[in-house]
């Protein structure tokens, strides 16, 4: 689990696609003009944990029976909103954040592409920690940094398990292709602007809290 950097949003609007009322899922989509939808993997995952202060929320997803200390998966979605911070500048940030805390044995982070998300420019980083020196475990984390216009947007999906090597890709191929997949399936939308208002995701994402 990559460390919170101590950076920008007032509330975090993201359709969390889980156990929450209809008028919550309503509420939380209209709070403010743009929003994240990030949905929960599978209907085996909870919202366990989630954090707001000025300028800066997080929400945490993770397997049912899991915890944020005990956890082999793990999705985190966090938002800082600051005008003059940039997308492309956060993950050498997080790098610099995970090597002050955590005691990896190595610590890589790489960028596999460029993207578009909801026509907004986006990069996908891959973050390693091989080996914690103190649980004797490794991470591997696939961070989406999207720019918004109102925030910055990253969205994590992260493994743990046993240590692997430096350069290694720890996650199995069949997972890794279901985590680029579930990536995929991410939207920010503005109410603001004409195209972007994602109103059948969030049809969709309302139906499904009324059902759970």
């Amino acid at each position: 689990m990559l460390p919170r950097v101590p950076m920008a949003l007032p509330t975090l609007l993201v359709a969390l696609l889980c156990g929450i009322a209809q008028t919550e899922a309503s509420k939380l989509f209209t709070d403010e003009a743009e929003f994240l939808i990030a949905p929960v993997p599978s209907a085996d995952w909870t919202v366990q944990e989630t954090e707001t202060r000025p300028k800066f929320a997080e929400v945490d997803y993770l397997p049912n029976g899991q915890t944020s200390d005990d956890w082999n998966r793990l999705v985190t979605v966090q938002t800082w909103r600051d005008p003059g911070f940039r997308y492309d500048a956060l993950a050498e940030t997080m790098k610099e954040q995970v090597e002050a805390t955590q005691p990896c044995k190595s610590t890589a982070m790489q960028k596999l592409a460029d993207r578009k998300v909801s026509g907004y420019d986006a990069a996908l980083y891959a973050l390693s920690c091989p080996e914690n020196k103190t649980t004797g475990k490794g991470e591997y984390t696939l961070i989406l940094q999207i720019q918004g216009r109102d925030a910055v947007y990253g969205v994590q999906r992260s493994w743990r398990g046993a240590a692997f090597e430096p350069g290694a890709i720890p996650v199995p191929h069949e997972e890794g292709e279901e985590w680029l997949a579930w990536f995929d399936r991410i939207q920010l939308c503005d109410n603001r602007l004409a195209g972007k208002g994602c109103g059948d995701a969030l049809g969709r994402a309302t139906a499904t809290a009324r059902k759970r």
